[in-house]
């Protein structure tokens, strides 16, 4: 679908669908419809039968009101589809309490109408856009409604956002009292709320001050030194009015230098002087985002304008009607199509509201981020509003509901109508309850069973956690036996050595006894005597050689013995020379803060500010004399070279120029003088 601009504006169709709740008031809406529909696209009256869809006969009423109209009936359709469609609190006609929209939660109040869903979407991505790029930028976002009664509902869903609310049409459901400001001043584009100054055209001709050829005051008393003090408020601006009021006031959004137009209304004619009056600092297309209900009769009214920018606008009027001779035959196509298209699957979009904020804001082209809005092409089987006399209105069945929803074939006044609409309605709505009530026994049913099973669920991961627990402790248990198992077996190997060892010893001592004199038999045995004396002779020569040894490790331990008391001597010197050393730093360090304290001190930082700016300054005359000396060596090499100043005839010239005489320089008859 291609989108039809102007010079300052682009217009971008963004798809919306129509809720569950939508659905069931529209087919509502068909049943009291269908039967007045399909006559006047047969082009004949309804029967006059004052009997009700159910049966029973409806009692004349005392006061009666005149009968409507097929013609009238059709309008009614037409504006109470167009008000379901935005959302289904405007269908309702009776007053509504504003308190109510300010009591009224978020959740609920986009709950029932897609399109509030989606603004939501918007108004959000712009709150939480990414603003490091341009963190003081605020952004100012209009929003355009149908009527007074849904521009109450949108304050009620912006009310408690972050942003900063004006009204332009009607009155405010909660003044914030916040104040656009205005001020201009002759060297600044930015107002000191952080709003963009529109109006820096005219800041000679308003509030700038003056020249009086005094010197300005050190205290400034005026506004834009207040305003200075103030903090910086940088929350996003939100103006909010109707069509109506855009047709009346040219002026209307002229002076507030806006960034976005979100609009409602979809059949909004951008060729409005008040829209073309915009103004924008950046000299930008303004964007204009446009929510529209796709398959609708709005949807049908425009295609012809979206597919082809060189068709002719089409206008509405204060009732939101098209204002030309084929008025009523527009509607009834608007309709038809809508009753044939509305059972039709419409594909959920998947828009990406972030990255299309952001390229609007950035004046880019947003189309590649849209889907196609192309009317569905109906086949003939679909088409059974053909005006055939075999041809009976289809309903869509309710969901969550049982109750069929008769046709409607009777005449009707506006009293038995609103009465009609306002009895299917309640039947509707006490369908929902009554489901509602039934969904909550067995959420409840089923809430108890959840809640038992998580009881058993609790159960079993609390034995696991004691089964957990006794687990690690069997570990730890396990793992202190373990470390003493290996404690014990490491002391049971030295006791095997020392074991070992002793049985040696006991074996060369039981082998020594025995070769002993009186442990001899009587028969004296010179070959055992030989042996012992051999024996005592060997023992005696280790004896002597440990004895070598030992002295020598004596003797090495008192020369290391010697050797670290000269090194503990020598420690501790080398501790107190480092001791008197670190005492001398810390005395340096004190020393040095103190004079560095000295140094930035105003006392000596004064002088030396004043002694550097004179350091540059006579650098900079340095530089300066340079220049002008080159310069003239320069000017004197190229006189020299001219004029040739240093010959022979000239030195006359120089006695002259030193003297102050006059000198004649040429034999003419005409004297001349240097």
């Amino acid at each position: 679908m291609s989108r039809k601009n102007s010079k300052k504006l682009k217009v971008y169709y963004l798809p919306v669908r129509l809720t569950q709740f939508q659905k069931d008031l529209s087919e509502i809406l068909i049943s009291l419809h269908a039967e007045s529909f399909k006559s006047s696209l047969v082009g004949r009256s309804p029967e006059n039968s004052l009997n009700r869809p159910d049966g029973s006969s409806a009692k004349p009423e005392t006061h009666s009101y005149p009968r409507l109209s097929q013609r009238q009936l059709t309008y009614i359709f037409d504006s109470n589809i167009r008000a379901i469609a935005n959302h289904p609190s405007l269908l309702v006609d009776h007053y509504m309490p504003r308190q109510l929209l300010r009591m009224e939660p978020t959740e609920s109040l986009i709950a029932g109408s897609h399109k509030f869903q989606v603004l939501n979407h918007l108004i959000n991505s712009i709150i939480f856009r990414d603003r490091i790029q341009t963190p003081n930028k605020v952004i100012k976002c209009a929003i355009i409604a149908h009527s007074i009664k849904e521009l109450d509902l949108l304050e009620g869903l912006v009310l408690g956002k972050n942003f900063r609310i004006k009204r332009l049409s009607g009155t405010s459901l909660y003044n914030e009292k916040h104040k656009f400001t205005t001020l201009t001043t002759a060297d600044s584009t930015t107002n000191k709320d952080g709003t963009p100054n529109s109006l820096s055209s005219t800041s000679s001709n308003s509030n700038s001050t003056s020249y009086t050829g005094y010197s300005k005051d050190d205290y400034d008393y005026s506004v834009k030194r207040n305003l200075k003090k103030r903090k910086l408020n940088t929350n996003d601006w939100l103006f909010l009015a109707t069509t109506k009021h855009l047709k009346h006031d040219q002026y209307l959004l002229a002076n507030y230098d806006l960034d976005m137009i979100i609009s409602f209304d979809p059949m909004l004619e951008i060729e409005l002087p008040a829209l073309q009056l915009l103004k924008n600092s950046t000299n930008k297309n303004i964007p204009i985002i446009k929510l529209l209900v796709q398959n609708s009769p709005d949807h049908y009214l425009l295609d012809p304008e979206i597919k082809s920018s060189s068709t002719d606008s089409v206008f509405l009027d204060d009732n939101n009607h098209l204002d030309n001779g084929q008025e009523y035959e527009e509607i009834k196509s608007s309709l038809l199509y809508f009753l044939q298209t509305r059972k039709t699957k419409v594909d959920n979009f998947n828009v990406d509201y972030a990255a299309l904020v952001k390229c609007c804001l950035e004046g880019g082209d947003c189309n590649e981020s849209l889907p196609n809005l192309n009317l569905i092409t109906l086949d003939e089987t679909s088409k059974d509003f053909s005006g055939s006399e075999f041809w009976q209105p289809q309903l869509t069945e309710l969901n969550y509901s049982t109750t069929e929803l008769p046709l409607w074939d009777s005449s009707l006044d506006i009293k038995t109508y609103q009465t009609e609409l306002m009895h299917r309605a309640v039947i509707r709505l006490k369908d929902i309850q009554d489901e509602f009530t039934n969904g909550s026994g067995l959420l409840n049913a089923n809430r108890f069973n959840e809640n038992q099973r998580q009881n058993k669920l609790d159960d079993i991961k609390n034995s696991i956690g004691v089964t957990f627990k006794n687990k690690q402790e069997l570990e730890k248990s396990i793992n202190d036996s373990e470390k003493r198992y290996r404690h014990a077996l490491t002391e049971s190997i030295k006791l095997d050595d020392k074991v070992n060892h002793l049985l040696k010893n006991k074996a060369e001592l039981e082998n020594f006894i025995k070769l002993c004199p009186e442990n001899i038999s009587s028969e004296y045995d010179l070959e055992k005597e030989s042996t012992l004396v051999s024996k005592l002779n060997q023992y005696a020569d280790e004896n002597i050689l440990f004895s070598d040894k030992l002295k020598a490790l004596q003797e090495a331990n008192a020369e290391k013995s010697n050797k670290n008391d000269e090194l503990r001597s020598k420690y501790q010197i080398e501790s107190s020379k480092a001791a008197e050393s670190a005492q001398t730093l810390k005395t340096l360090k004190e020393s040095m803060g103190f004079l560095k304290n000295e140094v930035n001190g105003p006392l000596t930082k004064i002088p030396t500010e004043s002694a550097k700016r004179e350091l540059e300054s006579l650098k900079n005359d340095l530089q300066s004399l340079k220049s002008r000396n080159k310069f003239l060596k320069n000017y004197i090499n190229s006189m020299n070279r001219q004029y040739d100043l240093k010959n022979k005839n000239n030195v006359q010239v120089e006695k002259a120029a030193t003297t102050g005489t006059r000198f004649r320089s040429t034999r003419s008859n005409t004297p001349n003088y240097t």
